[in-house]
């Protein structure tokens, strides 16, 4: 239970629809997406990492996605904790 713990079980083709974050601006090569919450204690910590490697590396950008107001994506990810 531990090992699996946070963990999607399915390795299924999930891939991220840029309409549930329409106004962020996407990366041309890649874009990290973070799912999170606003009561994470481990969210800023994981935010601060993402955006300093996507400012690092060119055309990276990093997306971030509040399932407290979206908690519909939270299921159609398959996101069981926070940060994601």
């Amino acid at each position: 239970l531990r090992r699996r713990d946070g963990r999607r079980l399915d390795a299924g083709a999930l891939r991220f629809d840029r309409a549930d974050a329409a106004s962020a601006e996407f990366g041309s090569r890649a874009t990290l997406v973070q799912f999170s919450t606003e009561m994470c204690a481990r969210c800023p910590q994981v935010r601060r990492m993402l955006h300093a490697y996507a400012s690092d590396h060119d055309g990276l950008s990093h997306v971030e996605i509040d399932l407290t107001h979206r908690p519909d994506l939270s299921a159609r990810y398959k996101v069981l904790q926070t940060p994601t």
